[in-house]
């Protein structure tokens, strides 16, 4: 029906809500989020996030992909910075930077993260010590909550939501274990150490 293929290099993958789809991707030496048209794959607004600081070993480990809801898209670019943008014109709302606002930790090879929506709170993985999982408002980015999870760093997995045992978690793949944190308050819930490779997490 259409291609197009000026919108530069990355591996992430696109995003599908409404008339519109949404992806990340670099030109020249900056990082870009790009609105297209569904239907004519015509490029509706693009905007600049920041430098470009792409890792180019595995970096197809890093699939940042844009997380739309209602109004708003949410990106996660590879200097570590959350960026809330609306969905019209692609105006920023609000950023965290994980390195400066949570004293977050890259994984090995650069930045990544999958921030996921569960009502009105936004779960990110910043990976540090005192905050490494933290529950943000969606609307303004406030924090709701943080998680104290010490001795292991991020890796490269989406967190995952379960109800066990009639509690609301969060589990999350670590360089060195599985964790769970409670989706009300952050608690780390349990850790799970048997099986983790230090080569391939």
């Amino acid at each position: 029906l259409w291609k197009v293929t000026n919108l530069g290099t990355g591996y992430s993958p696109v995003s599908v809500a409404g008339s519109r789809l949404y992806t990340l991707a670099f030109r020249d030496k900056e990082e870009y989020a790009l609105a297209l048209d569904r239907g004519t794959g015509k490029e509706l607004w693009a905007v600049q996030l920041g430098v470009a600081r792409e890792n180019p070993a595995m970096s197809f480990l890093r699939q940042r992909q844009p997380v739309i809801d209602g109004n708003r898209v949410y990106v996660f670019t590879s200097q570590g910075h959350l960026i809330c943008l609306d969905v019209d014109a692609g105006r920023e709302l609000w950023r965290k930077r994980y390195a400066e606002d949570f004293k977050g930790r890259s994984s090995s090879f650069g930045w990544t993260d999958y921030p996921l929506i569960e009502g009105d709170k936004l779960i990110c993985v910043p990976g540090s010590p005192d905050a490494f999982v933290v529950a943000l408002n969606k609307h303004n980015g406030d924090v709701i909550w943080k998680s104290k999870v010490p001795d292991t760093g991020p890796s490269y997995a989406p967190v995952m939501v379960a109800d066990i045992g009639g509690i609301r978690q969060y589990i999350v793949n670590t360089s060195r274990m599985l964790i769970s944190v409670a989706a009300t308050d952050g608690r780390l819930l349990w850790t799970y150490k048997r099986v983790s490779s230090p080569t391939a997490n």
